[in-house]
């Protein structure tokens, strides 16, 4: 009998997730400031901006994470961003399979944006 690899699951944060988002942020080195919650509570209650947190568990454990927001504009559309108003943002995750799977698990739920981008403008994503 051969032993399946562990899967890593991806989804959107749950409230009762978010100190544990936190830690996650604060431990990884790639990580900033726009990563934790407290700029999701900003940027939500101030630009009204919808937020989108991925996050990826594997074996019970936050593997990854991607911050985003939808924002809507009448002449730009409908985008997902990571983060808003910050100059950084974008994955942080523990190797390129959960870095890779967030930015999928991204642009399959895009809700009908536009485009996704992240930190100086990077384009993940574009719909034709």
């Amino acid at each position: 009998m051969v032993n399946a690899m562990p899967k890593i699951e991806i989804y959107k944060l749950e409230r009762r997730e978010e100190k544990e988002w936190d830690a996650y942020v604060l431990k990884h080195p790639n990580s900033t400031f726009f990563h934790q919650i407290g700029w999701k509570n900003v940027a939500e209650r101030t630009y009204k901006h919808k937020p989108v947190y991925l996050i990826a568990r594997k074996e019970g454990e936050v593997r990854g994470v991607l911050p985003l927001f939808l924002m809507r504009s009448m002449i730009f559309g409908k985008k997902l961003v990571s983060v808003p108003f910050a100059p950084y943002g974008g994955v942080c995750a523990d190797d390129e399979i959960a870095e890779k799977m967030l930015i999928e698990e991204a642009i399959r739920s895009q809700m009908n944006a536009m485009q996704i981008i992240w930190g100086f403008g990077k384009r993940v994503s574009a719909k034709a």
